[in-house]
């Protein structure tokens, strides 16, 4: 998640809230925090699922097994609009393991970009 900040500080889009994790419902502090930051729109990610299938086989008799596993990560995200107060864009992203960080971030923002919620900034421009 830090390098998914990262990465969108760099385009000067973005304050984390931490959320407590025992409670049913956060709404009101991502309220508040939005206020604060005057943030207009927010960014929220779920784990969508996650699927592990395997099996094993065996020929016949005496032969050595084979196994096959296969797992499936699905992250949702969606861009809340602050003020209409609704979902005004939604991504599913798929990956057959468990995908690194900044692969996901990378691939995050570069849909973001296309959706145009991001402006994607050349690096002359960070300077």
């Amino acid at each position: 998640m830090l390098y998914l900040i990262n990465s969108l500080a760099q385009n000067n889009a973005a304050a984390s809230v931490d959320v407590d994790k025992d409670s049913l419902d956060n709404g009101s502090l991502i309220e508040k925090a939005a206020n604060h930051f005057y943030a207009g729109q927010l960014l929220g990610w779920s784990l969508g699922g996650m699927s592990t299938m395997s099996s094993v086989r065996q020929t016949s008799f005496g032969d050595i097994p084979t196994f096959k596993s296969a797992t499936t990560v699905t992250l949702e995200f969606g861009v809340t609009d602050v003020w209409l107060n609704r979902t005004v864009w939604r991504a599913r992203f798929y990956f057959q393991t468990s995908p690194e960080p900044e692969a996901v971030a990378d691939q995050l923002i570069e849909e973001l970009v296309a959706a145009k919620f991001l402006v994607q900034q050349s690096p002359q421009q960070n300077r």
